[in-house]
Parts: structure tokens; sequence; C-alpha cells
């Protein structure tokens, strides 16, 4: 298995495959997602220099994604990465390489100078939640919903 920075208009629209699959996982933890199929969404990102993704590949297969940006913080006073994606393949999960795709993040984001890494998970999401504290992510801010 690799890990490598998306540069090809082929890895990116596989990657929007692995954001819609994301995005119906994480209507198990919030009835309010909507079903969607991402089309030409990272294609039109993966070349900019403050944005980046990383794929997973097995045999030239994409079995898991990164996608990783830098924003100011919600002061706007400083920079951060913010890892915007994450998945991997139902049946390559826990193998490390969800871990293996957010040390390159990591090192994308000292290689640019900023700080702070920053990752939003839905509460109910435990499994996720559980290794974000292990890679060292702790409680920063805490965010609140209430459904009208």
């Amino acid at each position: 298995m690799e890990i490598k920075k998306v540069d090809t208009i082929e890895e990116a629209n596989a990657c929007d495959e692995l954001l819609t699959l994301l995005i119906q996982d994480e209507k198990k933890y919030d009835d309010n997602i909507s079903d969607i199929i991402v089309l030409d969404w990272y294609n039109k990102l993966y070349n900019n220099p403050d944005k980046v993704i990383f794929v997973a590949k097995e045999n030239d297969l994409v079995i898991g994604y990164i996608y990783v940006k830098i924003v100011f913080d919600e002061s706007m006073i400083y920079k951060v990465s913010l890892i915007d994606a994450l998945y991997v393949k139902e049946e390559y999960r826990f193998k490390g390489i969800a871990t293996r795709l957010i040390e390159e993040a990591k090192n994308w984001t000292k290689d640019n100078n900023i700080k702070q890494i920053t990752i939003n998970v839905i509460e109910k999401n435990d499994i996720a939640y559980m290794l974000y504290r292990k890679l060292g992510f702790n409680n920063y801010s805490i965010c609140l919903k209430c459904d009208i």
C-alpha cells in the first residue's frame, strides 16, 4: 500500500466516489445529511497550493483519502490546517491506513509552516473520535446544534 499526493484527474475522481461513500456513512450519525452523489469536486481542488489530497492506493486502486486545506481559525487570527474529509473503504479499515493518511496531513501542515491541524467529527462517531484522540487531537471547542 502506498500513500501519495493526488496528481491526476483520475485519482481526484476516485476521491469523489469516496466522498460520496463518506457522506452515506455519516448519515448513520446525522439524520439531516442528504443523499448526494459527488461529481467533479476534487478535480477542481487538487492543484491548489492551499489544499492537498492524499490517497492510499493498493494495486493502483484508491482505497482511502484525506483532504486537507489551509484556513483561518475561528477567531480569524491565524492559519490552521483543516482535515475536511477522511475516508477509508470499509473492507480496508483497522489496518492503519487512516493513521498513515493523518500523519501525511500533519507532515504537509508542518511543511507549510502551520502549527495546528484540526478535524471535526460527529459526536456519535465513536470509532473516528477514538482514532483522532489516539493521534493527539484534543477537544478544543464545542459546537452545539439544535434541531428545529
